[in-house]
């Protein structure tokens, strides 16, 4: 299999100087503090996901491990996981602003998503299964209408993913991947629309903040496989096209949102309104901050694919490096000209 060569362990120096405020991290983006200036980028793997689970076990397991309801990810106290982070190994002190629900909500908070179709087949399963338990949650006529249509969108969704599982195999995956990656790109867009048809409902269960998030993240897969579909089929300049207009259509809904004005419209028809308000306001919270972080996760990854370019890289390969990796949770990328190298 190729192996993209300008993947490093993170140096020992950018750790240094990371330490010492000479850099800053921007989601993937490493920064010169001083300057401004872009000098590499981090590329997160499974192994990050799998030393934040084995610390915690149980919940956070359940969190990192496909896709979790929103009210276990809330459960899982952040500071806690930062904490005990810092005191694995010196690479991990770039996490500092690591941020659960980014990671529960997407498959890549940091870089780009390379893993294989087995997790993202388990995380629609994950995602199919929450929506068909939110339906006994809300009134009936109204849920079975959502489930109708959302389980309409995650058949596509499936089916496409099974063919990104196929592209390696092909003799010409370059078509079959383009047409793959513009049919996730409407399944999220049927799914955009059906979010913003939740929100806009003239009244709101604590239900639905579950079900906008469980929306959420299937957009997100979406996402992610019509990245891989183009990284296997190496069009890196419609990634990072893609990447940019995902970010800004993100930031759109997401500035739609008010966690504050979601909670009250929830706690409307509640007995104790303020203490109903108190009881959904952090996974409100939640939810709004993680399409956040994804706003800044696509922007890190349309930063790190343009480098890919710099470098001309294959994007094939480099998915494959971050896939097979086995002992360091995070790789460095260096931009072209960099002075920090492995």
């Amino acid at each position: 299999m190729p192996v993209d060569p300008l993947l490093y362990q993170v140096p020992q120096k950018l750790l240094e100087g990371y330490g010492a405020g000479k850099y800053e991290l921007f989601n993937a983006i490493l920064k010169d503090t001083a300057t401004g200036k872009i000098v590499g980028h981090v590329q997160q793997t499974q192994v990050l996901n799998k030393a934040v689970g084995s610390m915690f076990g149980g919940t956070v397991n359940t969190v990192l491990d496909g896709f979790s309801p929103l009210s276990v990810v809330s459960a899982v106290q952040n500071q806690q996981i930062i904490s005990q982070l810092g005191k694995m190994q010196e690479t991990l002190s770039l996490l500092q602003n690591l941020q659960i629900g980014g990671l529960a909500l997407s498959g890549a908070n940091l870089g780009v998503c390379a893993v294989g179709f087995a997790v993202m087949l388990k995380r629609l399963n994950a995602i199919s299964g929450r929506i068909e338990a939110l339906g006994a949650q809300v009134e009936k006529v109204t849920a079975d209408r959502r489930q109708d249509e959302l389980n309409m969108i995650l058949a596509d969704v499936r089916s496409a993913l099974v063919n990104v599982d196929s592209l390696a195999a092909r003799r010409e995956p370059v078509p079959v991947a383009l047409d793959l990656q513009l049919e996730l790109d409407r399944c999220a867009s049927r799914l955009s629309s059906r979010l913003r048809q939740v929100v806009g409902q003239k009244t709101l269960e604590a239900a639905d903040l579950d079900l906008m998030w469980t929306i959420a993240g299937a957009i997100r897969l979406c996402h992610e496989a019509g990245d891989r579909a183009l990284f296997i089929a190496e069009e890196l300049e419609v990634a990072a096209l893609r990447a940019s207009r995902q970010s800004s259509e993100l930031l759109q809904l997401a500035g739609e949102l008010s966690a504050d004005a979601l909670a009250r419209r929830i706690s409307q028809s509640a007995e104790d309104r303020t203490a109903s308000r108190r009881a959904v306001l952090p996974q409100a919270q939640l939810l709004v901050g993680s399409l956040q972080e994804s706003v800044a996760s696509l922007a890190g990854q349309e930063s790190l694919t343009r480098s890919l370019l710099s470098h001309g890289s294959s994007g094939r390969a480099y998915l494959e490096t971050v896939a097979q990796e086995k002992e360091e949770p995070i790789l460095f990328l260096p931009e072209p000209e960099s002075a920090i190298a492995a």
